[in-house]
């Protein structure tokens, strides 16, 4: 009797054991998963917060005419994109000077040997507007050798990505710049020394 009243006790023992490891494990998964939530929504708010501080860097960096837009993307008239790099790919303004640069890799130098072609010219009717979401337009005409255009910067509210659309005034054709838009000094362009 003694040795099935002790079987009994081992056993309500063992499945109570049992039962508080099997909840332990299971709290344990839920305060990782709640920990993982944390974690994630820290980032969001990081990531947020990052992108408003590079918007507001943006819309200033307008305001002062000495920005430069790093396009990672070129669309042309009929909305194909084409990859390029960024450093050697922009639009940019500063000491009242625009600088349009474009640059393909290849086998083909290009005029600006930097298998593209880098213009100047100098701005005029320069004029920005913010609508009632935050979202930024900023137009002006750029005038210089080889180069009368109409350019148009929009800026999305709460982050830095840009895109420049390059109206020429002689031709009718739009190029699309498409990346992010920093103050010149922030930049790391690359510009040619041959420029129209």
């Amino acid at each position: 009797m003694k040795k099935i009243i002790f079987l009994l006790a081992m056993t309500t023992f063992l499945f109570s054991d049992f039962a508080m490891q099997a909840q332990t494990r299971k709290e344990i998964r839920e305060q990782r998963k709640a920990h993982r939530q944390i974690i994630r929504t820290h980032n969001k708010m990081v990531r947020q917060l990052q992108n408003m501080i590079a918007y507001q860097d943006a819309v200033k960096a307008l305001k002062s005419n000495s920005w430069v837009l790093q396009a990672n993307t070129l669309f042309n008239n009929y909305g194909m994109a084409i990859p390029v790099t960024n450093n050697t790919n922009f639009v940019a303004m500063d000491n009242n000077q625009v600088s349009l640069q474009l640059a393909f890799n290849g086998f083909n130098p290009g005029p600006n040997g930097l298998g593209g072609v880098t213009l100047t010219g100098w701005p005029s009717s320069i004029h920005q507007s913010v609508d009632k979401n935050g979202n930024v337009t900023y137009t002006f005409n750029v005038m210089g050798a080889a180069l009368f255009a109409q350019v148009t910067v929009r800026i999305g509210y709460g982050s830095n990505y840009a895109t420049a659309t390059v109206s020429s005034n002689t031709s009718g054709r739009e190029l699309t710049f498409s990346g992010t838009l920093v103050p010149y000094n922030q930049s790391n362009i690359f510009q040619s020394g041959f420029s129209f």
